[in-house]
């Protein structure tokens, strides 16, 4: 990361059927989020409401808000 000079990064997960994946996703995704800011990086994220991936999301022309 510090090579790249990244500042942020963009996290987009596939939505998950399962109420125990998706926990799961959010667990990691905190501690990958506290990892990244120890080298300074900003972590957003994409979330979507149709489609299970990002790419499904956006060939269906939704709008993917990074946040």
């Amino acid at each position: 990361m510090q090579e790249s000079g990244a500042e942020r990064v963009i996290l987009a997960f596939d939505q998950d059927e399962r109420e125990e994946t998706r926990r799961a996703v959010e667990r990691n995704l905190a501690e990958f989020r506290e990892a990244l800011q120890v080298f300074g990086v900003r972590a957003l994220t994409a979330p979507w409401k149709e489609g299970k991936g990002i790419d499904d999301a956006l060939a269906l022309g939704r709008a993917v808000i990074v946040h």
